[in-house]
C-alpha cells in the first residue's frame, strides 16, 4: 500500500498557506496598533482622518497669515473619546476575527507528520512484501541439478532411482538396491530443500541439517548406515534391512508432503 504523491503535496501546501495567512495577521494587527499610537497626537505631517502622511508644503511657499497660528503647539494631545481595547488580537473584517489559528497549526503539522511516518511504514511493508513474492518466485531446483550433486556417479536409468532400487532388490542385489535408495532419498530430501545437496558433504553432515526432525533424521539414519556398509565396507546387507527401509519409504513422502511416487 503507498500513498499518492499528490496528497502528500497538498497537505504540505496547505500547511504553506496556514503560515502565511498566520504571517499576513500578525503584520495587520501591527500596522493597525501604530495608526491608534498615531491618533493620539496631532502631527503636522500625519492625517489622522485618512490614515495616512500629509503632503509637506516647500519653504518657498508663501503660508496665509492667521492671528492663532503661533498657537499651536506640535505633539499635543487630541481629546478623543477613549477606545475599549479588544480582547484578542482580530483582522479587519476577515474570516480571521476572534479565531486563534495556533491550535489549527498544531493540528495540521501534527496530522504531516503522522501520515510521513504511515508512509514510511507502509512503504516498508511493501519492500517486505516484495522480497517474500522474489523468494516464493524463485526457479525450483533441477532434477538433474540434484542429481548431478550426488557423491557418486550413478548413470543407469534417467534418475528413477526409486525404480532402480525396486528392481536391484527383485533380483538379489542388496548393495545396488541400498546404493539407488540412498540417492533417491538425498536427491528427494535435497528437491524440497530439507538438505543442500553438494559434492564434498558428508553423510554425517545431511544427518545434521535434518537432526532437527525427529521422524525425519530417524529414517534418515536408518537408511544411512547399511549404504555405508554395503559402498564403503562392500559387505552385503541383509534382506530384511532393505525390507524395513523399502516400507518406510511410504511414511518418508507423506512426511515430506509428497505422494509415495514422488521426485526422484
Amino acid at each position: 500500500m503507498r500513498l499518492p504523491a499528490k496528497i502528500c503535496l497538498c497537505l504540505l501546501t496547505t500547511l504553506l498557506t496556514c503560515v502565511s495567512a498566520w504571517g499576513t495577521c500578525a503584520r495587520a494587527q501591527s500596522n493597525d496598533d501604530l495608526s491608534e499610537a498615531l491618533k493620539k497626537y496631532d502631527y503636522p505631517w500625519y492625517d489622522a482622518d485618512r490614515d495616512q502622511l500629509k503632503p509637506l508644503a516647500s519653504k518657498s511657499e508663501a503660508f496665509p497669515k492667521s492671528d492663532g497660528r503661533n498657537e499651536i503647539e506640535l505633539g499635543k494631545v487630541k481629546k478623543a473619546t477613549p477606545k475599549t481595547p479588544p480582547t484578542s488580537p482580530t483582522v479587519g473584517n476577515s474570516w480571521f476575527d476572534g479565531f486563534d489559528i495556533a491550535p489549527l497549526f498544531m493540528a495540521i503539522l501534527v496530522t504531516v507528520i503522522v501520515l510521513a511516518v504511515a508512509f514510511l511504514f507502509y512503504k516498508f511493508l511493501d519492500v517486505e512484501s516484495s522480497t517474500e513474492d522474489n523468494g516464493a518466485a524463485r526457479r525450483k531446483k533441477l532434477l538433474s541439478e540434484s542429481i548431478e550433486q550426488l557423491p557418486f556417479d550413478l548413470k543407469e536409468g534417467n534418475g528413477d532411482f526409486r525404480s532402480l532400487a525396486q528392481q536391484a532388490y527383485q533380483s538379489g542385489d542388496l548393495r545396488r538396491a541400498f546404493i539407488f535408495l540412498y540417492s533417491h532419498v538425498l536427491v528427494t530430501l535435497d528437491q524440497n530443500e530439507r538438505i543442500t545437496l553438494k559434492k564434498g558433504k558428508t553423510n554425517r553432515q545431511y544427518l545434521k541439517e535434518v537432526w532437527e526432525d525427529p521422524k525425519l533424521s530417524s529414517y534418515f539414519k536408518s537408511v544411512m548406515l547399511p549404504f555405508e556398509s554395503a559402498f564403503f565396507g562392500d559387505h552385503d546387507p541383509a534382506p530384511d534391512q532393505f525390507q524395513r527401509c523399502w516400507e518406510g519409504l511410504e511414511n518418508f513422502h507423506s512426511h515430506l508432503g509428497q505422494p509415495e511416487g514422488g521426485s526422484a
